[in-house]
């Protein structure tokens, strides 16, 4: 789920909250409106049915009848009630008075009595309802001689406030639908933009070159024109680098074939001059032909040592380069890696080390291309056996549907953990002093990292100081 669908989700969510406690918040205020509204409306009614009462020139009852079927009463549905002093009911709009007890027991009426108006909702004995009730005394000369009451039902009040919260509602979901269609929209725009940007992303960690353009706010024009400055800026440097690479690596080439000539023409001469020191053995003294011997043997070793450094540069120029394509052939992995033991046979003598090989889950073949495989082999064996001075050397393979595993694993010196990650880089050794001794050239772990790369594979190490290493080499099967 995209970040805006989340957002747009929760804003939904909040905004649904919202609503419905929008909806409880207004039908409670109008109902509180409403009540209040016909409270007054009551107290009209009753303020004028007192200043009736007051007049003794006017037919009370006939006054009343007629003002109780007036369009404001009757429209409001409001029944009108007169009680005397003594708690009799006098005069109802709506119930014939031999019919109604007495009324001096009614909350309202008995506040009333003692000069108190007051509004109150209870259920009427009389009609069995719920009603909004309003008393008020009536004075004559000074004197409190009987109550008038009015009264509206509940449900009257309630039918009212349905209606103005139906209308409050609809309001709301107008709005909500328009909310919706704007956030709606608001959320495609912006997806539209976000695969825009990862589309242009994608291309450029490809390494293709893209213009972004996005033109829905100002906000996203100005992340469009910084994305473009961006590319821009990387496209340069990535050019940059590409020609420093190029001439690092032409100066590697060039370098090391401008050191081939004169470092084989000095080894030519250096088997001259053991040539000339044994044809002249018997004129020479055996002092003089042991220290020209030394000095020979100085000079083959660090001579052969330069070879190895150029002709490991020049290997690992050719790895790093991607123009030069695998040529994979259907190969016996235990065969090419059998076939491979003599190399190190004299020096696994030498120095008492055991080497075993064991190949798991009846692998056998694998397409490969067989120089860059062996080149992997060559030099972790070559690894194992410069850093390890006893124990066992075990080189295992398994595979799955998909990739082949190999590990190479000796009881070696080991190194510390927080070097592992340089192990990989051009020149670097663990033990300088063993690796000079040993003719290392410092190459042959990063040319195994380029070759591992060109099969879009991965290698790593674990080690422990003075206990050993351990390289893993994963490589796609096909």
């Amino acid at each position: 789920m995209s970040a805006v669908n989340q957002i747009s989700k929760q804003f939904l969510l909040i905004f649904s909250v919202f609503f419905l406690l929008s909806v409880v918040f207004f039908s409670d205020l109008i109902y509180q409106k409403s009540k209040k509204n016909y409270s007054e409306l009551l107290n009209i009614v009753n303020n004028t049915v007192g200043v009736i009462f007051q007049n003794d020139k006017i037919d009370h009852d006939n006054f009343i009848e007629n003002y109780a079927k007036s369009e404001n009463i009757t429209d409001n549905k409001i029944r009108i009630s007169v009680i005397d002093s003594s708690g009799k009911v006098i005069y109802d709009s709506q119930i014939k008075t031999d019919k109604l007890d007495n009324h001096i027991n009614r909350t309202e009426i008995a506040a009333a009595l003692k000069g108190k108006s007051n509004t109150l909702v209870r259920k009427s004995n009389s009609v069995n309802k719920k009603l909004l009730f309003t008393a008020s005394p009536i004075y004559k000369n000074h004197k409190i001689i009987g109550v008038v009451r009015s009264s509206v039902e509940l449900n009257a009040i309630i039918l009212e406030n349905i209606k103005l919260t139906v209308c409050v509602i609809l309001f709301l979901l107008v709005f909500s639908i328009i909310i919706i269609c704007i956030l709606k929209h608001f959320n495609n725009d912006i997806n539209k933009s976000i695969n825009k940007i990862n589309k242009s992303f994608k291309k450029l960690s490809s390494g293709t070159n893209t213009v972004l353009e996005l033109n829905n706010s100002s906000e996203l024009a100005e992340l469009s024109a910084n994305f473009n400055n961006l590319t821009k800026q990387i496209t340069e440097l990535t050019e940059e680098v590409k020609t420093g690479e190029k001439q690092k690596k032409d100066f590697i080439i060039n370098i090391s074939h401008e050191l081939k000539t004169p470092l084989t023409a000095i080894y030519g001469f250096i088997e001259t001059l053991e040539d000339e020191l044994n044809e002249n053995k018997n004129s020479l003294s055996s002092e003089t032909i042991n220290n020209c011997q030394e000095y020979i043997n100085i000079i083959k070793r660090h001579t052969n040592r330069l070879v190895a450094i150029v002709q490991d540069l020049l290997l690992l120029s050719e790895m790093e380069s991607s123009d030069l394509p695998l040529v994979k052939t259907e190969t016996n992995i235990k065969q090419l890696i059998y076939g491979l033991l003599p190399i190190f046979s004299q020096r696994l003598e030498e120095k008492g080390l055991q080497l075993k090989i064991e190949f798991q889950n009846n692998f056998d073949t694998m397409s490969v291309d067989v120089f860059t495989f062996e080149q992997i082999f060559i030099n972790l064996i070559d690894n194992a056996v410069k850093y390890s001075d006893k124990g066992t050397i075990y080189i295992t393979a398994k595979a799955d549907d998909n990739f082949a595993y190999f590990s190479i694993k000796d009881e070696g010196i080991g190194i510390k953990k927080e070097l592992t990650d340089r192990l990989f880089e051009r020149f670097y050794t663990v033990d300088k002093s063993r690796s000079r001794n040993t003719g290392g050239t410092g190459l042959g772990l990063s040319i195994v990292k380029h070759i591992v790369l060109r099969y879009n594979g991965t290698i790593s190490v674990q080690s422990e100081l003075g206990e050993g290493s351990e390289f893993i080499v994963k490589l796609p099967k096909k």
